[in-house]
């Protein structure tokens, strides 16, 4: 199912979210399938989908840094970050928040709790972010395969999924950046670079 990324395709992926089913999104980097964050059967369906491994953890889409904190703590460097790379190609992994512990994001963190937070700079992705909340995301491809970065390709892939079509993908992913009491690790090199970080955090 393709539809062109527009105000109905917008629609068309609140509804598919809504009912539980994941759909293929535009990003400013690649392709991404994606679910509710708060929807732990979207989110067992993508890992079968894509066969991916169980213990893999994915970043979650946000609107902006307020809909961040609701996840993961905001410190000093965190906003830094966001300052100067928000919306972008830099997703933070970031202690979790006081109150995610208590709510059905508690799930989404890495074995140490950590979750990964973006907020793209596709304004389509981060106005469907608006509209259901925190979206879970990872490259649309089958795992161990480079992601794809044609709509066709992509409905070839994934027959039964909604792809909206926002043209040619991208093949880099975002960087990867783990924060942990003002200290940083680049956990996976993209567009963002350590240099960039390390003079943004001082």
């Amino acid at each position: 199912m393709l539809v062109p990324c527009g105000d109905d395709a917008l629609v068309r992926a609140i509804a598919e979210l809504e009912m539980s089913r994941p759909v293929i999104l535009p990003t400013d980097t690649v392709y991404g399938l994606a679910a509710k964050a708060t929807d732990s059967d979207a989110r067992a369906t993508i890992f079968a989908l894509k066969n991916r491994p169980p213990e893999k953890t994915m970043a979650v889409l946000v609107a902006d840094q307020a809909q961040a904190a609701k996840l993961v703590r905001v410190d000093q460097a965190f906003e830094r970050l966001v300052e100067q790379f928000w919306p972008g190609a830099l997703t933070i992994v970031a202690p979790p928040a006081d109150a995610s512990q208590d709510n059905d994001f508690a799930e989404l963190g890495a074995a140490d709790g950590f979750i990964g937070v973006r907020a793209p700079s596709n304004e389509w992705v981060r106005a469907l972010c608006t509209a259901v909340g925190p979206i879970v995301a990872t490259s649309a491809n089958i795992h161990g395969e480079p992601p794809a970065t044609t709509p066709s390709a992509l409905v070839d892939q994934f027959p039964n999924i909604l792809v909206v079509d926002g043209g040619l993908g991208g093949s880099i992913a975002s960087t990867v950046v783990r924060l942990d009491q003002g200290a940083f690790e680049v956990l996976r090199p993209g567009p963002v670079t350590a240099d960039d970080i390390s003079m943004t955090l001082g």
